[in-house]
């Protein structure tokens, strides 16, 4: 069966700097955090987890900071619409690891590359649909100011 493709992500230009800026601040390590909002995709909260495996190749989001996050969404009636994370050194696509642990079709996968030195380079971003068999990209956009 075809699955037809995501609504984009829509961030307002203050969320997704407090992303690149969280995965600056956790570099060289990756960082992680959840974006919620309401559906049809336009993001509305930012909440950044500590990663708990504290390494420059995977993450693990604190489990009480999930609970707590999950509890302000229910709270203020909206969603888990994304999850991201940090790529220090690699590219912005979705690694085996990611694709194992994938919260499935319904969440996007948004990915921050750093390319080996936050302070160099711009960071990449990319969001993806992930499905165990692979991934497919997911639309997204930044907000224009209002």
């Amino acid at each position: 069966m075809y699955a037809l493709p995501p609504e984009p992500l829509l961030l307002p230009p203050a969320l997704i700097e407090r992303v690149l800026d969280h995965a600056r601040s956790c570099w060289p390590n990756e960082c992680c955090g959840l974006l919620a909002g309401v559906k049809p995709g336009r993001v509305t909260q930012w909440y950044p987890l500590t990663n708990t495996a504290a390494s420059p190749v995977e993450f693990l989001g604190d489990a009480r900071e999930q609970f707590a996050a999950l509890r302000a969404m229910r709270a203020s009636s909206t969603e888990l619409l994304a999850v991201y994370h940090s790529h220090p050194t690699t590219p912005p696509t979705p690694s085996r690891t990611d694709l194992e642990r994938s919260l499935g079709q319904s969440v996007a996968c948004m990915i921050v590359a750093l390319w080996g030195d936050p302070d160099q380079r711009e960071p990449t971003v990319r969001c993806w649909r992930l499905a165990t068999h692979g991934y497919s990209p997911w639309p997204w956009s930044v907000l224009c100011d209002d």
